[in-house]
């Protein structure tokens, strides 16, 4: 058995990190310097030590993240992985608010950094300096498709349906047109096939149309979809042929009478 006073003495640069640490001192005799040779381990003639110790005065946060799409709106539900500030990340995603919003607990001043997915697509990697509780705003590449559709007369249509499909087929969203005939989709960048729907009465009569347009998303931007067969023409309506049936059979009716008024006048004459 030995007793022993040891003493190291080291300096750390000032960019280190406040925090928690612990120094390790291993002790080896040698008995396990001889079994090191023939075994290739030092064991079981090694004992350790663990002293730990705080460097610093740790003040912990609770910041609040606000993720956006490119125009600075919120951007919900998307998937975030964060890596923390010994290196390791998330394996499990985090989802934001309806609000865009992701919120850590307790967490010490450092770099944590962030990768965002948007449809399965990832749509920012960053990294955030945290010093208070923010909030902080993360823009992430997630754009707005504002889809207008028209009739062929050029007015909005409220209420078509409108679909956005990748180029693989895969559906990116489902919405329907407002009074304004639009609709408004966040989308990753890419290329990207917009289709609408739309079915209604019009003069009696049951239309349905639909169009197709291809559009490639860089940034926010907008499309028109054209529905060539809406409204359709009016003669072609039962609404039309109605009308016109019942203002025949008035004018028709009309002649009638004044024939017939035509006659006794001329009889009595």
């Amino acid at each position: 058995n030995y007793a022993n006073i040891f003493e190291v003495n080291w300096s750390y640069p000032s960019t280190t990190a406040l925090g928690n640490y612990s120094v390790v001192v291993s002790v080896i005799d040698n008995n396990g310097h001889y079994h090191n040779l023939d075994t290739g381990l030092f064991e079981p003639f090694i004992e350790e030590e663990t002293c730990g110790f705080t460097m610093g005065v740790i003040v912990y946060y609770n910041p609040v993240f606000h993720i956006t799409d490119d125009v600075n709106e919120p951007l919900p539900n998307a998937q975030v992985y964060i890596t923390w500030r010994n290196g390791t990340t998330d394996t499990s995603p985090r989802y934001t608010t309806t609000g865009g919003l992701i919120n850590l607990t307790r967490v010490p001043a450092g770099n944590y950094g962030f990768t965002i997915l948007w449809k399965d697509k990832i749509v920012q990697q960053t990294t955030v300096y945290v010093d208070s509780n923010g909030p902080y705003t993360i823009k992430t590449q997630v754009y707005q498709l504002t889809v207008r559709v028209l009739g062929n007369n050029g007015a909005p249509v409220h209420g078509a349906y409108v679909i956005v499909y990748t180029q693989s087929g895969i559906g990116y969203g489902l919405d329907t047109t407002n009074v304004e005939g639009t609709a408004v989709f966040k989308l990753p960048s890419g290329t990207y096939r917009v289709e609408a729907y739309y079915t209604s009465g019009y003069w009696l009569t049951v239309v349905r149309d639909s169009a197709v347009e291809q559009v490639s998303v860089t940034a926010s931007t907008s499309k028109d979809v054209v529905l060539t067969r809406f409204p359709p023409a009016m003669w072609s309506t039962i609404g039309f042929w109605i009308i016109m049936g019942a203002v025949i059979a008035i004018v028709t009716v009309a002649v009638f009478v004044f024939q017939m008024s035509y006659k006794k006048m001329h009889i009595r004459a």
